[in-house]
């Protein structure tokens, strides 16, 4: 299977990502990968019994990021940014290998309870210490990360897990009441904040969290 990169790189000596790698007025507010084209096959089904020569329309994507912005001359990225990075490079990976007859049934354009699958996968590699010291590095003395800081990190994601747990519960019990059995003269939002009632989470009055987060209708 043929696969291009094309990956863009500030150019030499300077360290500092481009510019199209940092939040702007006017951009695209979150990271994310877009499937530009889809691959399909172009000539048929990819059915082997049929013994057509088949050809294939190859998938471009792109990954929009938006790194943190410094005054100095060296862009450094936090591990959270490097691990969106690393998410969205999943999906990335996702659309890329995968092999369909129809380009609406390619890469993301699966089950939605799958889609996010990859992504969360790749962002394992980024906390594995034997990857970080393929790249992760001190900028100027090329030092690994100590085997105590890349404990920390680790530990670091056990804080407050029991909330975030409840909150995953909170979104999962708000995606079947919208997408279940309709509920007579039920908005969303009061849905949403009934669930927090019933979960004795505090509710922000006023506010619409559930309207903006796009990951519910998509």
């Amino acid at each position: 299977m043929k696969f291009v990169f094309v990956i863009h790189i500030s150019p030499l000596p300077s360290p500092r990502a481009p510019p199209f790698a940092f939040c702007r007025e006017g951009k695209y507010g979150h990271s994310a990968h877009f499937a530009i084209r889809c691959g399909c096959a172009t000539n048929g089904a990819l059915n082997a019994e049929t013994g057509a020569d088949l050809t294939y329309q190859l998938p471009i994507v792109a990954l929009v990021c938006n790194v943190s912005s410094s005054a100095s001359e060296v862009t450094l990225l936090n591990h959270g940014e490097m691990e969106t990075l690393f998410h969205e490079f999943g999906h990335a990976v996702h659309s890329l290998l995968s092999r369909t007859s129809f380009q609406h049934l390619s890469g993301t354009r699966a089950a939605i309870d799958f889609v996010e699958t990859p992504s969360q996968l790749f962002e394992i590699f980024v906390r594995d210490k034997r990857v970080l010291n393929t790249f992760a590095r001190h900028y100027q003395t090329g030092e690994l990360i100590p085997d105590h800081l890349h404990t920390k990190l680790k530990n670091s994601r056990k804080s407050f897990q029991s909330l975030e747990l409840q909150t995953q519960i909170l979104y999962a019990r708000l995606d079947q009441r919208l997408f279940g059995k309709p509920t007579e003269g039920s908005h969303s939002t009061s849905i949403f904040a009934d669930l927090h009632n019933k979960m004795n989470i505090p509710y922000a009055e006023g506010s619409f969290w559930h309207a903006r987060f796009g990951h519910i209708v998509t």
